[in-house]
């Protein structure tokens, strides 16, 4: 259990990293879909698998850009948030896909700081039918993974 923290706490510290500006990162980030406030973005370069005895987590970093106007007046009327123009989540899902913890969650600007942190105690979520964009970005994210490995095969 301590291994498994130990590379959750350094994967979430490399995303962490990563989040310094996100613009920077922009050309790495496919589109999942449309969600209620936005658009949802999977960082392709934080996608990694982690194993802890015999079973496999998914983890990866998306970004939702938020779009719809009436969210965006409502999130910019308070003070605080003025400057607020998207959310980066990081996401941890079980083998089968179904389950799902969102790890930290972060109200970014537009130079993608960090206006905000939003994270809460992990809790096991279950991927609802209606959640399309995430399960798309949960397909994209497996994707990657087949990816890797096939470059890992060939050298």
């Amino acid at each position: 259990m301590k291994r498994l923290l130990a590379k959750l706490f350094l994967w979430i510290l490399n995303i962490i990293v990563a989040i310094w500006p996100v613009e920077a990162n922009a050309s790495n980030l496919v589109q999942a879909g449309k969600t209620d406030c936005g658009m949802l973005y999977v960082d392709i370069d934080t996608v990694e698998v982690l194993k802890k005895d015999s079973q496999y987590f998914l983890l990866f970093a998306a970004e939702e850009k938020f779009t719809d106007t009436e969210f965006l007046q409502a999130l910019h009327s308070d003070e605080d948030l003025a400057t607020v123009t998207s959310a980066y989540y990081l996401y941890m899902f079980n083998s089968s896909g179904i389950e799902y913890y969102l790890l930290n969650k972060y109200l970014l600007d537009d130079a993608g700081k960090v206006v905000v942190d939003l994270s809460e105690e992990a809790k096991a979520i279950v991927l609802r039918r209606e959640d399309i964009a995430l399960l798309r970005a949960y397909a994209i994210s497996l994707k990657v993974v087949d990816k890797k490995k096939k470059i890992r095969r060939f050298y």
